[in-house]
């Protein structure tokens, strides 16, 4: 199951399968997956794409990763505090994102630099 998709270019497209936990790196002009990373241990979900990096929320969790959108590795964790679940993510600019969670407020802004 892709639980995240996210489009960084023309060349890259980024995806998250649950299923077989493992994060795809796609290029749609050569219909070729360019990079995959395994992902044990801990449940990703919705991707967002923001000034060329990649945005992935922990499933069930309050934690947002920012990955490089071609090796995958993580550039920075952030915590949202009022946030115990978060279930979705949208770029809504440069650094800026709505997320959807199950307490509080269900859909908060957040700003992540």
């Amino acid at each position: 199951w892709i639980y995240g998709v996210g489009y960084v270019s023309p060349t890259s497209i980024v995806c998250y399968s649950n299923n077989e936990r493992t994060l795809y790196n796609y290029n749609p002009s050569t219909d070729v997956v360019t990079n995959t990373k395994s992902v044990e241990g801990i449940s990703l979900g919705d991707i967002a794409v923001s000034n060329g990096k990649v945005y992935i929320i922990q499933r069930g969790g309050n934690l947002i990763y920012r990955l490089n959108p071609t090796t995958f590795a993580v550039e920075k964790t952030y915590r949202v505090t009022d946030a115990a679940s978060i279930y979705g993510i949208a770029s809504v600019g440069s650094n800026s994102f709505w997320i959807n969670t199950n307490s509080g407020k269900a859909i908060l802004k957040v700003d992540l630099n």
